[in-house]
């Protein structure tokens, strides 16, 4: 099940900074699932609204 549709491919941005390096914040790939860092904050990447929770049951 793919409960991401209507992507687009590229990096997405996370919220959290790059602790190394506060210029710069991670960011996810989700068509490979690759996690990367070092992205300059300044940089044009996609955003995905996500929100927290209590996450799936499993049932």
């Amino acid at each position: 099940m793919n409960r991401f549709t209507s992507m687009q491919s590229g990096h997405y941005w996370s919220f959290t900074t790059y602790a190394v390096l506060t210029s710069s914040a991670w960011g996810v790939l989700f068509s490979g699932g690759n996690v990367c860092h070092h992205i300059t904050k300044s940089e044009s990447l996609y955003v995905r609204c996500v929100r927290g929770g209590h996450g799936h049951d499993g049932q």
